[in-house]
């Protein structure tokens, strides 16, 4: 939820960084799907209330499968210069298997849901993919499903756990570099 980005959000505007918008994806276990048509609608309201033509975006962990959706089949590339994922299932996690809730059944490895998102994953791209993860975070498994194949900078950070990706300053100095 927009709680989560706090920290990020201070550090930005304190970069000089005035407009930063944050979503909350509702119902809590929905699908996917409707969760990357509500970023679509999103990011509509932030470039009509800004006047940009593109929007910059960070995602953690589901996020992340909700913006690459977004993206590749929802037509977002148009309007994104950079996506940055944080701790994101890209290849989905094993402990999705013990959750309830639409989502986390489309986040279970070899899904149908990302099998085919990942058909879209090796072309190219008009958006800037960095996917940074962690080799401990504690929500993914196998931590390495978090690499994207393709045109994509993967940046692995050690000794952070899922959470601790939102609030860690070699984190932020990495999204801020990029």
């Amino acid at each position: 939820n927009r709680a989560c980005w706090n920290r990020i959000r201070k550090r930005l505007k304190r970069k000089g960084i005035a407009q930063v918008f944050a979503i909350d994806l509702r119902p809590k276990l929905g699908d996917i799907c409707d969760f990357a048509q509500q970023l679509s609608d999103k990011v509509d309201s932030v470039l009509e209330a800004t006047g940009a033509t593109k929007v910059d975006i960070i995602a953690h962990s589901m996020g992340g499968v909700v913006s690459r959706y977004y993206l590749t089949v929802l037509g977002g590339e148009d309007k994104v210069s950079m996506l940055v994922t944080l701790g994101s299932p890209h290849h989905g996690t094993r402990l999705a298997r013990f959750a309830p809730g639409t989502n986390t059944r489309q986040m279970r490895p070899d899904s149908e849901f990302l099998e085919e998102l990942n058909v879209y994953e090796k072309r190219v791209r008009k958006t800037r993919v960095v996917s940074i993860w962690s080799s401990l975070d504690n929500m993914i498994a196998p931590r390495t499903t978090s690499i994207l194949r393709g045109d994509v900078k993967n940046v692995r950070v050690d000794y952070h756990g899922h959470m601790a990706l939102l609030d860690s300053p070699e984190v932020f100095r990495i999204i801020w570099d990029e």
